[in-house]
């Protein structure tokens, strides 16, 4: 075997390693991407959440506030007639049943964004492996 043959030999396999090296690379790349573009999208949703959850903590207050008002009205309507006082207890309970309905979604929102947060470290735990 010439020595041209030999060289001839090594650089092609150089080269096949090289080429395989690169596809590695580029796989990588892509998946770095990926990663980057879904963790791009879970850091959106989790900001339209904390927007959400915030505009419900405000109803919440603004629900508290209101309910307190009636509370309110209901003892100094205490003697007003029958009629007036079982009124303002039925939008009592009524503004109760919002507020708890507004809990309850709050609750669901905080509960997605930890699934959506152990999703994503699971996938980049997967990733990174």
């Amino acid at each position: 075997m010439r020595l041209q043959d030999l060289y001839a030999g090594i650089g092609a396999r150089c080269l096949s390693s090289f080429f395989n090296r690169m596809d590695d690379v580029n796989e990588l790349q892509e998946a770095l991407e990926l990663s980057l573009q879904q963790k791009h999208d879970l850091e959106v949703q989790a900001a339209e959440q904390a927007k959400t959850v915030t505009q419900l903590q405000e109803a919440n207050e603004t629900l508290s506030t209101r309910a307190l008002t009636l509370a309110a009205d209901a003892v100094e309507a205490g003697s007003k007639p029958d009629a007036a006082r079982k009124e303002m207890e039925a939008m009592v309970t009524k503004l109760k049943a919002e507020l708890s309905e507004a809990r309850e979604e709050l609750d669901r929102i905080h509960s997605a964004e930890s699934d959506q947060h152990m999703c994503v470290s699971f996938s980049l735990k997967d990733y990174l492996g």
